[in-house]
């Protein structure tokens, strides 16, 4: 692992030898799924890399990330995929989610359609969030919409989750050790849930290279063998 981890960085760096280096304080902005993830692997890179950048990371809702970058309050961000005119962004990964409960919730509750979801409650975050506006959608034709209680962190819906507070919607990846461990169940629904898309993005008006060589680097290394369980495909030229 550690070993794969050195001949990305050194791969990466020999594609960018003729450009010229930078440094000072670069600020970054992470959604909390990528936080949970990958990060720890990417600044690694990062570090090989650009070592007189000191990185100032920020993690938070994409929603939010988005809004800070086009303040001017973050330089980069890796967030899930919207549509901004003043942000470039550029295709990562993209993750399958799933329904998940604890073993007990799952046993004593029907759970194979949008319908019966609608009837319990459903652990999620915000509604002004990407995913929020997913469930909107989701159950706009059922007769009211499920109870929901909400975070704005990945561990607070896992730990909702797994206290047996409810039904959440997560990436797999995510969920896939508390599944082995016996802590939560995959619920088998129809309509699957569609997959959620991250990019990475900066502004439109940013004339430093720096972050269209981290993004670079990002997508490098989510391609690579380390990819944690993320796919790269992009249909019909979407996120």
């Amino acid at each position: 692992f550690a070993e794969r981890l050195v001949a990305i960085s050194n791969e990466m760096k020999a594609q960018l030898n003729d450009k010229a280096p930078e440094e000072g304080i670069f600020r970054i902005g992470i959604a909390d799924t990528v936080a949970h993830l990958w990060l720890t692997d990417l600044l690694k890179v990062w570090r090989e890399q650009h070592p007189m950048i000191q990185f100032e990371l920020t993690i938070n809702l994409s929603q939010a990330l988005y809004t800070q970058l086009q303040e001017h309050h973050l330089d980069l961000a890796i967030m899930v995929y919207s549509d901004h005119s003043a942000i470039l962004t550029q295709p990562l990964c993209a993750y399958p989610q799933s329904w998940v409960a604890t073993p007990e919730f799952a046993a004593t509750h029907k759970v194979s359609s949008i319908q019966d979801l609608a009837q319990l409650t459903i652990l999620s975050f915000p509604i002004n969030t990407g995913p929020g506006r997913h469930l909107q959608q989701l159950f706009k034709d059922q007769p009211e919409m499920p109870k929901l209680h909400t975070s704005n962190s990945v561990s607070g819906l896992m730990a909702m989750a797994e206290q047996g507070a409810g039904v959440a919607l997560l990436t797999d990846p995510l969920v896939q050790g508390a599944i082995d461990a016996g802590r939560l169940e995959k619920l088998h629904v129809y309509p699957e849930a569609p997959l959620l898309h991250f990019c990475t993005g900066w502004r439109q008006d940013e004339d430093r290279i720096l972050p269209q060589l981290l993004a670079e680097s990002a997508s490098q290394l989510i391609q690579s063998p380390l990819n944690h369980g993320g796919s790269t495909s992009i249909e019909d030229g979407k996120y």
